[in-house]
């Protein structure tokens, strides 16, 4: 747990509010399992220049909403309205999205006005309510999950997200933020270049190739670590969101940041 006025200094003025609460839903069974975090954390003030006021698709993708990778999207939705923004959800899970292509959704190169079926049309819609979006999911194989890739592949289509042969399509989005769940260490990820691999695919190949040039992916490793602690992870993704809208977001962890500052119990699997 994290006690007392967190001292963080941030470039701007800022006031303090304290009693924050992010409400967890962790199994009833796992030994880290208070009802709640209380965390003091800093409310910035809207008078500086924070960035503008944004509304947020927040996509969750794991099969167990009570998982480490549901805990940190909540602290991270709660982050972002202290600091005003709009959130809207998508639990893939939850609303038993349909990952599997159908030729009904099979890009067309000859005809970047097709009409897609109904499903992605409402995912279209979703995602163009919103001026940024935010993906929170495992590591699986050193990828995203078959359920988000999915999302992906149906919903992020030809003639919507991306154009070819001089067309303009791109996706309406301003900005992204990927929070990737690791159980390996920092070093593993980085020695075999699963990191950057990652990043090629997610940031450069998706984000960037679609027209989204602020991007932002953050890996959190150690999640299988019993020594780690996941305090620190909760506490940097609610930044992460209280600082959504600052130029070039808040800082990424330092490198050498491993999360064992604290003995806690493993909340399970990420």
């Amino acid at each position: 747990m994290i006690h007392g006025q967190l001292e963080i200094a941030y470039k701007e003025a800022a006031i303090w509010a304290s009693g924050v609460i992010i409400r967890t839903r962790l199994s009833p069974g796992v030994q880290y399992c208070a009802s709640f975090y209380n965390l003091d954390m800093l409310r910035l003030d809207r008078s500086t220049s924070m960035g503008d006021i944004m509304n947020l698709l927040v996509v969750i993708c794991h099969p167990r909403r009570n998982s480490l990778t549901g805990v940190l999207a909540d602290a991270f939705v709660e982050g972002l309205k202290q600091s005003g923004h709009g959130v809207e959800s998508a639990d893939l899970h939850a609303e038993n999205f349909d990952p599997r292509m159908a030729a009904v959704d099979e890009p067309d190169f000859d005809d970047a006005d097709k009409t897609y079926s109904k499903e992605v049309r409402d995912e279209m819609a979703r995602i163009e309510r919103n001026d940024a979006i935010a993906m929170f999911f495992p590591v699986w194989w050193w990828s995203a999950p078959a359920m988000l890739k999915g999302w992906i592949d149906r919903v992020w289509n030809y003639g919507w997200a991306y154009g070819w042969a001089g067309t303009k399509a791109r996706i309406p989005l301003d900005k992204a933020l990927m929070v990737a769940l690791g159980g390996s260490s920092r070093e593993d990820f980085a020695s075999g270049g699963y990191d950057k691999l990652l990043d090629t695919q997610l940031r450069l190949g998706l984000m960037n190739y679609c027209g989204i040039d602020d991007v932002k992916l953050e890996i959190i490793t150690d999640t299988l670590n019993e020594n780690a602690s996941f305090d620190l992870m909760i506490k940097h993704v609610y930044e992460l969101g209280s600082q959504f809208a600052w130029s070039g977001n808040i800082e990424n962890f330092d490198q050498n940041m491993d999360f064992r500052e604290r003995q806690v119990a493993n909340p399970g699997i990420f």
